[in-house]
């Protein structure tokens, strides 16, 4: 698992279909455990308006 800091306004941008993050704030690298009401499966890829930095996610729904 990946963890990453959205909990201020600069680490996560939402628009009316995109959601992008920056993965320059990683948290807990080292967490090898992760309860099920808190992860969410989603696929990145690099969003490029915004720079190397920011990745468009998009939750996967099984």
């Amino acid at each position: 698992c990946e963890w990453f800091n959205t909990s201020t306004r600069n680490k996560i941008h939402t628009d009316q279909h995109i959601t992008s993050i920056d993965v320059t704030g990683r948290w807990y690298k080292d967490d090898p455990f992760v309860l099920p009401s808190q992860a969410k499966q989603v696929f990145n890829v690099s969003d490029t308006c915004k720079g190397n930095n920011w990745r468009i996610i998009e939750r996967v729904k099984h």
